[in-house]
């Protein structure tokens, strides 16, 4: 799971150009294939079911744009 927080943000430096339109911006992945890309409220408990909702082996591989689909790979180096 990665979180974008704001395009002011200086750690986000090595993600290359993503368009965050709002945040926290959550993308998850499985097996580093991206599952879930989209804003999620800063409350503990709706990301707890986010993730437990896309951590069944029958969520599907999430239309992303390509940066944020290289990102697994990206942050890996």
């Amino acid at each position: 799971m990665v979180c974008f927080c704001a395009a002011w943000c200086d750690t986000c430096d090595g993600v290359g150009d993503i368009e965050i339109e709002n945040f926290p911006t959550l993308a998850v992945y499985r097996d580093g294939e991206p599952v879930f890309f989209g804003v999620s409220p800063p409350q503990e408990g709706v990301i707890r079911r986010t993730l437990g909702a896309f951590a069944s082996g029958d969520a599907s591989r999430a239309e992303v744009p390509n940066a944020v689909s290289r990102l697994p790979v990206e942050l890996g180096r």
